[in-house]
């Protein structure tokens, strides 16, 4: 059976691709933050929607060219959905409507994602090493059966704040379908037992 789940696999950079990954994480961060102010502030002073992209950021913030110019570009679309849900509701009466998006706090922990991986497993995975877009070929431990992977959408580098390395690959997966018995089994919750089945068996709440 395939089931679409996210696969996380622990990352084991070197120094420069561990320094690469901490200045994404920073990126998307200040991209996101810096955005969203010149958004806001163009609304307050002109009480228009400003129009702008992560390329207009360069001549500020050169050292963006470099990076990982998808996972500056998720950031800003992550951003533009909230704030444009955001904005289509100003003015209306809905007790449901999105609130305004908030700043990013700077963290140790962070992440980015995407989408123009390397789709072919065989690309993605080669040597005992995996292929991300920049960092090129990075050792990671896993206990994923590579071949049971059939179809890959997006990666997601993740930084913890115990300066950790994982990479979340969203793809469709193959794994074991249970024996279908035609049976039906009924729950009852209890107190004195946790759970009673139909079929009489007990479960203690220990």
């Amino acid at each position: 059976m395939i089931v679409t789940r996210g696969i996380d696999i622990r990352l084991y950079p070197n120094k420069g691709q561990a320094n690469f990954i901490n200045k994404m994480v920073g990126a998307t961060r200040i991209v996101y933050n810096t955005i969203l102010y010149k958004k806001q502030k163009h609304w307050d002073e002109h009480k228009e929607n400003l129009k702008i992209k992560p390329t207009d950021l360069y001549s500020e913030y050169e050292w963006l060219k470099g990076l990982d110019s998808q996972g500056i570009c998720n950031a800003y679309n992550d951003l533009m959905n909230a704030y444009n849900n955001w904005f289509s509701n100003l003015g209306k009466k809905n007790n449901n409507k999105a609130k305004s998006p908030k700043y990013k706090k700077k963290s140790k922990s962070g992440s980015y994602r995407n989408a123009m991986c390397q789709k072919d497993v065989s690309k993605l995975f080669r040597n005992d090493k995996i292929f991300l877009p920049k960092l090129k070929l990075v050792t990671y431990k896993s206990n994923i059966e590579i071949d049971r992977i059939k179809k890959i959408y997006n990666v997601t580098i993740k930084k913890t704040n115990t300066n950790k390395y994982f990479c979340s690959i969203c793809c469709d997966y193959e794994i074991d379908e249970y024996e279908h018995t035609g049976e039906c089994v009924g729950l009852d919750f209890g107190i004195k037992d946790l759970i009673i089945t139909s079929t009489g068996e007990k479960f203690d709440n220990e």
